[in-house]
């Protein structure tokens, strides 16, 4: 996802700790895709 971010002109500034638990939470379905735009 940041490799597409940053071809793209975006670029993650969240700590890795953040970035580790929204992609575990992601994978575990504990929040959707929806979700995920928003915190993006």
């Amino acid at each position: 996802m940041d490799t597409f971010l940053r071809v793209n002109g975006w670029e993650i500034t969240a700590e890795d700790r953040a970035i580790y638990s929204l992609m575990l939470a992601l994978a575990n379905g504990q929040i959707d895709k929806s979700q995920l735009a928003q915190w993006l």
